[in-house]
């Protein structure tokens, strides 16, 4: 049986966020197919995950400021993200594991641990990086778009000094400084990550074929997300045109979307079906953006963070992800898909996904198009067309058997 040690930056559990969940998924396999031989170290806090063997704490914040200033901002070696992962500590920890284990592949997660593979012994061990997302790609379309008083940070904010992340935000132009000297750091930490191992991971096959075209061939490998089971409710849509915004609104492009949404698109929506209503599902909602929604009365509804998503999602018209910019897979996509959900979105939003505008649902790049858009899934024939389809593309790709089968050929 072949021994398995992951290195990643959180414990998945709970499964609150995108990033767990995709975790989660690769953890399930893994266990799956390698039960006790598979094992995780966590750098970072327990919350109660199986197969941990050791959770390493992380730098002390004078040695993250010591990392900054010494591979950032003097050596331009490390990107800041990196530097909140790095100490010797954390790599003879590592190194211990490996030697104590001695396991047959070893994953690690992101380049936040990624930067250790030079620094390490592996003998014949099978190195591989899950990449996630292209970070540089998510801060270049960042910094290239309309920031203000929308935080930059995401989920990480929690390891930013509050005095930091608060001069940040409000300070537009330091934060697309900041956005663009961490994208061409952490690019470099990408190519080098990836010629290290001997794969890597994205979870969006259009990000392989970026990066490929910008860097040249190398070993990059898509691993589709898979969602642990929830149970699927059947849909069960009565016609009227509710329609639903999913996602945290801790992450700047979601925050983004659903202001221009509920500035450029939903007025115009509301002149042409009056009845019309959005319900929006997310944690991290601030005063800000009900404040944005408090001109539409009981057509905007917030309801926060939901424990059963599937009973709301069939009973929806559809979808809508008004993104313009982030990267990699949206999981709110594949939700959507597994309730038979028609999706009318950006580019950008179904990036790195198998989706066909006229079959699966509505692509629309312009806020005119968008609110168009909305209005054609209001007609029922047209609606239930693209939910058969969107469920016969989940089963097709997402499903466990497929999701697993591409598993074996990724890590076997």
């Amino acid at each position: 049986m072949m021994k398995v040690l992951f290195f990643t930056t959180i414990d998945p559990s709970p499964r609150n966020n995108g990033k767990s969940v995709v975790l989660s998924g690769i953890f399930d396999y893994l266990q799956e197919r390698h039960g006790k031989y598979f094992n995780v170290a966590v750098i970072g806090e327990f919350l109660g995950s199986d197969n941990i063997v050791e959770t390493i704490g992380r730098p002390s914040r004078l040695v993250i400021i010591s990392n900054i200033l010494n591979y950032t901002l003097l050596r331009r070696k490390k990107s800041i993200q990196e530097c909140f992962f790095y100490s010797r500590k954390i790599r003879d920890r590592m190194q211990a594991l490996i030697a104590e284990h001695k396991p047959d592949m070893v994953i690690f997660d992101t380049v936040r641990l990624a930067q250790y593979v030079n620094n390490l012994q592996f003998s014949d061990a099978r190195k591989i990086v899950y990449l996630d997302d292209l970070f540089s790609l998510r801060y270049m379309r960042m910094a290239a778009s309309d920031l203000k008083s929308i935080g930059v940070f995401g989920n990480f904010e929690k390891n930013i000094p509050s005095s930091l992340r608060f001069a940040v935000d409000k300070f537009d132009p330091l934060k697309k400084f900041i956005l663009k000297y961490e994208a061409d750091i952490i690019e470099k930490s990408e190519i080098r990550a990836t010629a290290d191992c001997d794969i890597s991971l994205l979870i969006s096959s259009s990000e392989v074929d970026y990066f490929k075209k910008r860097h040249g061939e190398m070993r990059l490998a898509a691993i589709p997300p898979f969602l642990p089971a929830t149970e699927i409710v059947a849909r069960n849509w009565d016609e009227k045109p509710n329609f639903i915004f999913l996602g945290s609104m801790n992450l700047p492009h979601n925050v983004a979307g659903l202001k221009v949404f509920l500035t450029s698109v939903f007025p115009r929506v509301l002149v042409h079906n009056p009845v019309a209503t959005l319900t929006i599902i997310g944690g991290g909602v601030t005063d800000e953006l009900k404040q944005c929604g408090q001109p539409f009365g009981q057509a905007v509804k917030f309801l926060g963070r939901v424990e059963e998503l599937s009973p709301l999602l069939s009973n929806a018209c559809a979808l809508i992800a008004p993104l313009a910019f982030g990267s990699g897979v949206k999981l709110k996509i594949i939700d959507s898909l597994a309730c038979s959900l028609p999706i009318i979105s950006t580019d950008i939003g179904v990036e790195g996904i198998d989706f066909i505008h006229g079959v699966h649902g509505e692509l629309a790049n312009t806020w005119e198009d968008f609110s168009d858009s909305v209005l054609k899934l209001c007609d029922p024939v047209k609606n239930k067309y693209y939910s058969k389809n969107c469920k016969k593309l989940f089963d097709d790709i997402y499903a466990k058997d497929s999701i697993f089968d591409r598993y074996d050929d990724i890590f076997n």
